[in-house]
């Protein structure tokens, strides 16, 4: 199990596009920052990812659809649409 846990950091930006690379990531927490923009579609390609947490955070777009199936995540948003 690999994981990347920032929740609760006061993080600020854009999630990196980077974190897409991170082929053997199993968990990635991003929740309660201040983090903005669009979740990078590169999150998609995190074939390992079995938990992504982002809520609380002040994301805009959609929910990428590569990421629908990630079993035990945490995507609530407030007026985004579900998916793209």
């Amino acid at each position: 199990m690999v994981t990347l846990l920032l929740g609760l950091n006061k993080l600020t930006g854009e999630i990196p596009r980077e974190f897409g690379g991170l082929s053997n990531l199993t968990r990635l927490a991003l929740e309660g920052n201040y983090l903005t923009g669009k979740i990078p579609e590169e999150l998609g390609n995190l074939s390992n990812l079995d938990k992504l947490s982002l809520f609380q955070n002040d994301l805009s777009g959609c929910i990428p659809k590569k990421l629908r199936d990630v079993p035990n995540s945490d995507l609530r948003f407030s007026g985004m649409p579900p998916f793209c």
